[in-house]
């Protein structure tokens, strides 16, 4: 074989594989795109199927919504299907195996403006809604796929009663309203009522004579007493139940009234060229007397502030006298104005002293104490009463008289005082201490000689109960349990008694106003209510519907099954009517509330929707 021949040859077997690779990879470059054309086409039905279920997922969701708009709450849901009825279940659904869904429900808030916005005002008329598919393609490669939209509250209208104004139109059965913040104004809850009595527990201590006022500092009461060579006693009420006198302190005197600052203990006395006396009680145990201070007569009333004592002097005439007493052990006198009668009851507060005096035209006066050496009267205000006791509590004044009267007098213009209110009491008041929402009055009588009086609207105070401990009241204070009279006996002098005992009722309802729909044949949706639930406490409702306002005095109250003996026992729930009812034109609703004895739950709004 020639040169040539070898050549041709070898080329030829040159060209066969190379059409031989061409082929090979044209052949593979079909297979390819034939394979990538046949994922494609997978991922786009894929994605396909995940749209359609997250448009599914907003539409159940909306008609869930036409149903019961109180379905929709928030949170992450799934769905399910059951006899063409959509419901949520627990999220994320499962599809097919494949796929998973879940709706999430959430708040809408709206800014200053109306705008949707993260934060603001909660709109509660409209939730966001957000429908999501996942999925792992090819069981490797995380997908998903979302909707959202807003759904609102369209329905129906609603009948809504939340404020006070509304809710006090109805009628309440052992409950009552108490207001709440706004918004809106007039804002108010329905609660069980409070019944309010004595406590029981009573215990005296002996001071050696009959006590005339108290003030109580820790475990240690301080006993002004009428025992000329003795004065002050001093009480360990460590033990409430067994108060104990561990001194007494001569104080030259019988001890009319008493205050205390800091370490030491001032008395006004019965001594008229001693008016004042000084007890050192850094260790009440030991208790002496530090000095006397002659003040121009009797100390018949006291009071202090900071540093400055306030005294009614009976003398040559009567007095307003002020006291420094920076340094106890020397008083010196600030300044001493004249007054038209004895001062025997005084009260400071706020730049302000607030006086009782025994004389009828100008019984009440309030004196601007902004410089104490030298204090100004603002106002006078004649009861044709003498005035024996005083106290202050927010913008008002409460007097206790000579008449049996208690006061409720409006200073919060101390320049123009005001009765707001008179309640006649048992007896002539001669002492008043306030505790929360309870005033306690002293009275000059051997029987009814305590009364607690409910000022928590001062506008309408009230006498909660009278009681006698044993002799006349003369002084009184408190604390957060207990109350301390001094009373006109000899063996006694000091009596303590529980505070108010409060106890909220087992159960009672609320009777709602009739409403009109204004139709002959509304359709009713939800009822549901705003509460704050206490522990062992329940609020439930019923209806009743009639086709005039005068026939749903007969009309039969039902539940949520259109029963008598069933409730609306959650809020949100469907509304049946009764197939007995007259008519359904107009409706009322009854809130029935039970509690543990202790804690009342708090009704804030209820809710009817209906359409016309």
């Amino acid at each position: 074989m020639g040169l040539s021949n070898i050549k041709k040859a070898g080329i030829s077997i040159v060209e066969v594989v190379l059409a031989a690779g061409i082929f090979a990879i044209f052949s593979t470059s079909i297979f390819y795109l034939s394979a990538d054309s046949l994922q494609g086409s997978e991922k786009i039905e894929e994605n396909n199927k995940a749209i359609l279920y997250a448009q599914e997922g907003i539409e159940a969701t909306r008609q869930m919504r036409d149903k019961n708009y109180l379905l929709l709450e928030p949170g992450d849901h799934g769905l399910n299907l059951t006899n063409d009825t959509w419901s949520f279940i627990q999220a994320p659904e499962d599809i097919d195996g494949y796929y998973s869904r879940t709706i999430f429900i959430s708040d809408v808030f709206r800014d200053g403006n109306g705008n949707i916005s993260d934060s603001g005002t909660l709109d509660p008329d409209i939730k966001e809604i957000t429908s999501k598919i996942e999925w792992l393609y090819r069981g490797i490669l995380p997908r998903s796929f979302e909707l959202t939209t807003y759904l609102a509250d369209w329905r129906g209208n609603d009948i809504i009663q939340t404020d006070c104004t509304e809710f006090n139109s109805g009628t309440l059965t052992d409950t009552e309203t108490i207001s709440t913040l706004a918004p809106p104004e007039d804002n108010c809850a329905i609660k069980l009522s409070i019944e309010e009595s004595q406590s029981e527990f009573l215990v005296s201590a002996d001071v050696g004579e009959h006590g005339n006022d108290v003030v109580v500092d820790g475990n240690y009461a301080y006993v002004s007493t009428e025992k000329t060579n003795g004065g002050l006693a001093v009480v360990d009420i460590t033990n409430r139940q067994a108060p104990v006198v561990v001194t007494a302190i001569d104080i030259g005197a019988k001890g009319n009234s008493v205050t205390k600052i800091g370490n030491y203990v001032y008395v006004g006395t019965g001594k008229s060229s001693g008016g004042l006396a000084v007890i050192n009680a850094t260790t009440p145990a030991s208790a002496t007397l530090l000095t006397t201070k002659n003040i121009g007569g009797e100390g018949i009333s006291i009071a202090s502030s900071g540093n400055y004592l306030y005294m009614g002097i009976d003398g040559s005439s009567p007095k307003f006298v002020v006291l420094d007493v920076s340094n106890p052990a020397s008083p010196s006198i600030l300044s001493s104005s004249n007054s038209p009668g004895n001062i025997y009851g005084i009260e400071i507060t706020g730049g302000y002293a607030y006086v009782g005096m025994d004389y009828d035209w100008q019984g009440f006066r309030i004196y601007n104490i902004s410089n104490s050496a030298s204090p100004t009267v603002v106002s006078n205000l004649g009861l044709n009463e003498e005035v024996n006791v005083v106290k202050v509590q927010g913008p008002y004044a409460f007097l206790g008289t000579e008449a049996n009267s208690f006061y409720v007098i409006d200073v919060s213009n101390p320049a123009l005082p005001s009765v707001t209110k008179k309640i006649t009491t048992a007896a002539e008041i001669q002492g008043i201490t306030i505790q929360g929402d309870y005033a306690y009055v002293a009275m000059n009588t051997n029987s009814q000689n305590l009364s607690a009086i409910n000022i928590s609207t001062p506008a309408n105070p009230y006498v909660v109960y009278t009681k006698d401990l044993g002799g006349k009241g003369s002084g009184i204070t408190s604390d957060a349990n207990y109350i301390y009279e001094t009373i006109i006996v000899n063996n006694k002098g000091l009596v303590i008694n529980g505070t108010t005992v409060l106890e909220t009722l087992p159960a009672g309802d609320y009777v709602s106003t009739p409403f009109d729909t204004g139709s002959s044949d509304p359709r009713y949706n939800y009822l549901k209510w705003a509460a704050e639930a206490t522990i062992g406490s329940t609020v439930k409702l019923q209806i009743r519907t009639a086709d005039t306002e005068v026939g749903l005095a007969d009309a039969m109250w039902v539940g949520s099954d259109g029963n008598n003996g069933t409730y609306y026992e959650n809020s949100g729930m469907q509304i049946t009517v009764s197939p007995s009812a007259s008519g359904t034109r107009y409706i009322q609703f009854k809130i029935q509330i039970m509690s543990d004895g202790v804690n009342t739950p708090f009704v804030e709004s209820v809710t009817i929707n209906y359409n016309p």
